[in-house]
């Protein structure tokens, strides 16, 4: 689960961005809601192995940061919008890699 988070913290923290961004077809919106609270795209990025391209991700903050350690450790309204682009990926095998 921690590997999973790192991944996609790094891809989030990899293109920051102050709009939404389209990543391999996938366009992240520039903001989400989370509650009451409008949160902001803080970056994305694409999670590859080998030459597969696996899923889009996107980190969704109040307020922007790169570090990684301020952001994991905050009691703040936060999100992660993944898209899965590849069919080598199934529910199935996503729950369980998350579980992990």
């Amino acid at each position: 689960m921690r590997t999973i988070l790192a991944t996609v913290f790094a891809i989030a923290l990899a293109l920051p961005t102050e709009a939404q961004v389209t990543i391999n077809g996938v366009t992240l919106p520039a903001t989400l809601k989370a509650g009451d609270k409008t949160i902001n795209l803080n970056g994305g990025g694409i999670r590859k192995k080998l030459f597969f391209k696996l899923y889009v991700g996107g980190l969704y903050l109040e307020s922007k940061s790169s570090d990684a350690n301020s952001i994991i450790n905050a009691n703040a309204p936060m999100a992660v919008k993944l898209q899965i682009t590849s069919s080598m990926i199934s529910s199935d095998n996503m729950s369980e890699a998350i579980n992990e």
